[in-house]
């Protein structure tokens, strides 16, 4: 199906897994409607209504509640390769993506650009990282100098449960990276416990005001992530979660807080044209 393949290519700005989730996701949702509605035609892919939506959620509850949630935010990363008002639209009811559940606290882009202006060196860089990576606290005390590629721009770090997974970096991110290790080649970057780190940050934001910590910074970057690409599965993957369940949140922020927050990641271009 010509779709397929405009989709296939839709998706190869993603890593090689993530592609294979959403198109197996997607095959199993066609395969769905052929059985339900008789076709699965262009035609008929493009005028599913809510109920169909409904349908097929009811045609998911044989499957674990990760599996149901993961299939689903592939059909809605689908549709909104197709349109996104129809996707938002088929899926503005699906418990997945409309929750109670408290939005997450997020920086605006003031408070961001003063927290990076609060330090310079080492403990900037600290902040920047958690910022434009998104990393887990953890995973920033244990990060060495051997498992950073600079040519490609990720390190890769060792994630709760004892496998690991590679982390990207933008360009500014790369440059304060060489510039604060210099000529060594081994050992931690940062050489500091994580309670140091914690500290780093959170005496920055109490002395600016802010209420928050270092996973504020985390959930910052996801809520910009999610703002940009509207693809939860994506986020999911670069922030390390198992599964969508702990990602879904960033789906939920309310839009007078978006507003508030960073339109669009400002972090690779941190210290150019500042006038």
């Amino acid at each position: 199906m010509y779709l397929l393949y405009k989709y296939k290519e839709y998706l190869s700005r993603y890593a090689e897994s993530t592609q294979k989730t959403y198109l197996n996701n997607v095959n199993l949702y066609l395969k769905f409607l052929k059985e339900y509605k008789g076709k699965n035609d262009i035609i008929t892919i493009c005028n599913v209504t809510k109920a169909d939506i409904y349908n097929y959620v009811a045609y998911l509850d044989k499957y674990s509640k990760n599996t149901k949630e993961n299939r689903l935010a592939s059909i809605y990363n689908f549709y909104k390769f197709l349109d996104s008002n129809l996707s938002r639209y088929l899926f503005r009811d699906i418990k997945l993506f409309n929750t109670t559940q408290k939005t997450p606290r997020i920086l605006s882009s003031f408070q961001i650009k003063q927290l990076l202006n609060y330090y310079s060196g080492r403990n900037q860089l600290i902040i920047f990282i958690f910022l434009s990576t998104g990393i887990r606290l953890s995973e920033l005390q244990s990060l060495k100098i051997e498992n950073i590629n600079f040519e490609e721009r990720f390190f890769t770090v060792k994630v709760k449960g004892g496998y690991f997974r590679d982390v990207h970096f933008p360009k500014k991110c790369s440059e304060m990276l060489q510039d604060y290790i210099g000529d060594r080649t081994e050992g931690l970057v940062f050489g500091i416990k994580n309670r140091a780190i914690e500290t780093i940050v959170t005496k920055a934001m109490k002395n600016l005001g802010i209420i928050g910590s270092t996973h504020t910074l985390r959930h910052t970057f996801a809520t910009v992530m999610y703002k940009q690409t509207k693809d939860i599965l994506l986020v999911r993957e670069l922030l390390g979660h198992k599964t969508v369940t702990s990602t879904q949140i960033y789906a939920y922020v309310d839009n007078d807080e978006i507003r508030n927050a960073v339109n669009s990641n400002p972090l690779a271009r941190y210290g150019e044209d500042e006038n």
